[in-house]
């Protein structure tokens, strides 16, 4: 297994950004460290599904505020143009184009 994830950690197209290099390294070692005992990378697992939650958590977060902000701030359009767009229907006369 830990083979494997050296192939997949090798493979990442992050390794080519220096900055998060020494992460994706240092993430491997400690893993590869705590993988040695089942207690340790029980617990090593648990801790790295809470801070993939935590930072997905954080971005929903964001979107969310980000959501509910265009809403409130956001003008809003004209009166007669939100009607004619939405209820728009075929004159059959002249008299209400």
């Amino acid at each position: 297994m830990s083979d494997r994830r050296e192939k997949l950690v090798a493979k990442s197209g992050a390794t080519q950004w220096p900055v998060l290099r020494r992460f994706i390294v240092a993430e491997r070692r400690f893993g590869n460290r705590m993988a040695k005992r089942r207690s340790t990378a029980v617990l090593y697992e648990f801790l790295r599904f809470g801070m993939k939650q935590a930072w997905a958590c954080l971005f929903g977060g964001i979107m969310v505020f980000l959501i509910v902000a265009t809403f409130l701030y956001y003008p809003r359009a004209p009166r007669s143009t939100a009607t004619t767009f939405f209820s728009w229907r075929p004159c059959r006369s002249r008299s209400c184009c």
